[in-house]
């Protein structure tokens, strides 16, 4: 039986979510609730294409061997150009030690960070996340994932909202919930309540999926 996850894309840390009798928090494949909004990029030989991604806690452990090369908060670039106030004041205060720059032949209303000299959008970084996500709740939960559910801050604007769209497009088969989608009854702290969705209904029988919204909480959708 396939089942529907609910996805917190967060800036430091990212969790899932299932609702079955009650929402639960599914560990990743570190055995972890917190997977860090983290990918590096491993070079494991000296031949062309030899580069492989990783992402996660096993990323966070790249940050001290290779700070240049392990991606941080980059759902802090969503949405932004390189000549966004925001990212400026990113890339002054020196946080991290990776690139960020406009994409080569683009404008600077472009940005993307490097790893290993490669250009790679915010996208196409959070899209990675949001894959691992995925695919370690299919390990957790030993059944396929046929859809997943990420929130949009309310803060975010326009281009944020599109770009979080994008990365969960790259990502496959996960849906983008803006926070007016979601009927919060009470704050941050509240209990999770349940709606059903309706376009599951041909393809999961009675779906529940669990929204994990960052600073707000668990909302079953």
């Amino acid at each position: 039986m396939a089942i529907a996850i609910g996805i917190d894309l967060g800036t430091t840390n990212s969790v899932m979510g299932l609702r079955t009798l009650e929402t639960r928090i599914l560990p990743n494949r570190e055995g972890s609730d917190y997977t860090p909004s983290c990918v590096a990029i491993h070079r494991s030989g000296l031949l062309l294409g030899s580069d492989k991604l990783i992402i996660g806690k096993p990323a966070l452990d790249f940050l001290l061997q290779d700070p240049a090369n392990t991606i941080l908060s980059i759902k802090r670039l969503m949405g932004r150009s390189f000549q966004d106030p925001e990212v400026q004041r990113f890339i002054t205060e020196r946080h991290y030690a990776y690139e960020i720059a406009p994409i080569t032949g683009a404008t600077e209303n472009s940005v993307c960070v490097k790893l290993q000299g490669r250009e790679y959008t915010p996208e196409e970084i959070s899209a990675e996340i949001l894959k691992k996500l995925k695919t370690d709740a299919e390990t957790e939960c030993g059944e396929p994932v046929l859809d997943a559910v990420v929130t949009v801050p309310a803060y975010f604007n326009d281009r944020q909202k599109h770009a979080t769209r994008a990365a969960a497009d790259l990502a496959g088969d996960i849906y983008v919930a803006f926070a007016g989608d979601i009927n919060l009854r009470h704050s941050h702290t509240s209990a999770a309540h349940r709606h059903r969705r309706h376009y599951l209904s041909d393809h999961i029988q009675q779906a529940d999926v669990v929204v994990c919204h960052e600073d707000i909480g668990l909302a079953g959708v």
